[in-house]
């Protein structure tokens, strides 16, 4: 990595200490994080870019996704996996996604970010797709918006 690399990296880094050690000042909170496709929802745990995004601005994630694992996928049946206070919902294209046919399901409708509307709708190039320094910055812009506002 050149210099710049790591004046770039050091920089992410530091903004994601900043926003932990606000996050840190908060009433405690956990975050789910999945992608809605057509087909499956997959939960991402602490291993995948966004995931580690997270974990490094000191956002606490829910038990079940604080695995080494990349992602796990959940079914309409297992919906109870992915609650949390926030569910952050990665949608690639909104027209044929599982989330469309979220709210249709009773167990969805049970779950706590729910019934709170704490369900945050988070763009699929930023969360998923890009994995980058610049993404990475987006996703901590986006992270600061929905946690620190």
């Amino acid at each position: 990595m050149d210099d710049k690399g790591k004046q770039v990296l050091a920089e992410s880094k530091a903004r994601a200490a900043s926003i932990a050690a606000k996050i840190a000042q908060k009433p405690k909170f956990e975050v789910s994080l999945v992608r809605c496709d057509p087909d499956r929802i997959a939960a991402y745990n602490l291993k995948f870019f966004s995931g580690v995004i997270l974990k490094d601005a000191g956002i606490t994630r829910i038990a079940a996704q604080n695995t080494d694992q990349q992602a796990s996928v959940v079914s309409m049946e297992t919906l109870n996996l992915i609650d949390g206070d926030y569910i952050i919902a990665v949608i690639p294209t909104l027209s044929n996604s599982t989330f469309s046919r979220l709210p249709e399901s009773p167990l969805w409708k049970d779950l706590k970010a729910v019934k709170a509307n704490r369900v945050i709708q988070a763009n699929y190039e930023t969360w998923v797709a890009d994995w980058g320094m610049l993404s990475a910055h987006k996703v901590l812009d986006e992270a600061e918006k929905f946690f620190l506002s």
